[in-house]
């Protein structure tokens, strides 16, 4: 379901730009991160955001206006990153809110075989989160990136009807927006590529996160916090025998190791403000069709 005039309209479809950019940028020699946030609460103000960095970011939006409110979260870490957008409407005008956050560093493979030049190797990725929804309201994520020049994408969509879609990586198990729940937990891998050894070799990952909501208490969540990530604890990359993976301090012999991963809370008062909107717009219904009181004498 789209719903025409919405500003989230826009900001869905200048996604594909953003993660392009984001996959054809030449390596850095640091990593580069990157948090964003906008959007309007409605008919108020959104506390929105863009910072940039090479050491982890976290930020918060917050939106609020007569007719509802919204509330979000981006940060990325070296080699996560995470996001989440919700919304409450109150009114007969839309609320929306989009939050993003992206990744970008380089990474260098070897070889114990000092006559190897190259080997083929593929990118592990896990996402989980969730997208829930009530009434007119599209929670949407939208991810990507690029591994040694090749890109990958996907959406999540839940609305009057479910949306699943990516390209370029394979599923490797679990279940991505679950038809029923919403509910993702997935590990993907990008398909085998030919890299050069001992030459620097990019990968960047993005996420954005954006809902809208109209009519007094329908709702839109997109909660994927810290949650599309380079494994920890596990192999980064599928590599051949005697191939090991290195990128910094976050990445040491294919293992990821991240001791400043910026940790999202969930925010507490995400289910009072569905109550305390709830609230609100019913006082507004009663009062608009109270009956005018009898005059005190």
């Amino acid at each position: 379901m789209r719903f025409p005039g919405s500003p989230v309209n826009a900001i869905l479809q200048a996604l594909p730009a953003v993660l392009a950019a984001a996959a054809l940028a030449a390596p850095a020699s640091a990593a580069t991160l990157r948090i964003q946030a906008g959007g309007g609460g409605g008919g108020g103000g959104c506390s929105g955001f863009d910072q940039t960095s090479s050491t982890p970011l976290i930020a918060v939006a917050n939106c609020g206006g007569p007719n509802g409110g919204a509330n979000g979260v981006a940060a990325a870490a070296l080699g996560s990153v995470g996001v989440e957008a919700r919304v409450v409407a109150i009114g007969p005008q839309p609320v929306n809110l989009f939050t993003q956050a992206s990744f970008q560093d380089s990474v260098i493979f070897t070889s114990i075989d000092p006559a190897a030049t190259q080997a083929d190797v593929a990118l592990t990725l896990v996402l989980h989160g969730l997208l829930a929804n009530q009434g007119a309201s599209q929670p949407r994520l939208a991810g990507g990136g690029s591994f040694g020049g090749s890109p990958f994408d996907f959406v999540l969509q839940r609305s009057a009807s479910t949306n699943t879609s990516y390209t370029g990586l394979n599923l490797l198990g679990g279940t991505l927006n679950d038809p029923n729940t919403g509910l993702t937990f997935a590990i993907l891998a990008t398909p085998l590529i030919t890299v050069t050894l001992g030459a620097p070799i990019d990968i960047s990952i993005a996420l954005q996160a954006s809902t809208f909501a109209i009519g007094s208490g329908n709702f839109g969540s997109v909660a994927f916090a810290n949650t599309f990530e380079i494994p920890i604890g596990s192999n980064a990359f599928q590599l051949p025998p005697g191939v090991t993976a290195n990128a910094g301090t976050w990445l040491v012999n294919n293992r990821r190791i991240d001791p400043n991963a910026v940790a999202v809370p969930e925010p507490a008062a995400w289910a009072l403000m569905i109550c305390g909107f709830g609230m609100a717009g019913g006082m507004l219904r009663r009062k608009r069709h109270a009956p005018n009181a009898a005059p005190r004498s």
